[in-house]
């Protein structure tokens, strides 16, 4: 069995190949699918961007963080049960208005702060 100096250092190695990913995902986003993974509603009341931005990073973001939490479930034999479902509820909050579900700016920060 592999020792905890070389399984943290895989979860390091893991977890900066994912940021790369999330970073090539959101930079690329203009090319996948015409464009349809950008931010094209300027008119919310939080937005405050005039060009086109990705939304493809919380997608992004959450494929990383459930990895992350699969490997070191796999090399510790511990579940992070608790960040995990809060990764999980922050991430459906800003994806449920990014998909044109209206939440008061108001009340998600209030969700996200309980």
């Amino acid at each position: 069995m592999m020792n905890e100096s070389a399984q943290l250092s895989l979860l390091s190695v893991i977890s900066l190949l994912s940021f790369f990913v999330a970073l090539l995902i959101s930079k690329f986003s203009n090319k996948i699918g015409n464009g349809i993974l950008l931010d094209h509603d300027f008119e919310k009341p939080q937005a405050f961007h005039k060009e086109l931005i990705p939304r493809s990073g919380g997608l992004a973001c959450i494929i990383s963080l459930t990895t992350f939490f699969i490997l070191y479930n796999l090399l510790f034999k511990q579940f992070l049960f608790d960040y995990f479902i809060l990764s999980v509820l922050i991430f459906s909050i800003g994806f449920l208005e990014d998909i044109k579900f209206k939440i008061s700016p108001k009340y998600r920060l209030i969700l996200m702060i309980i």
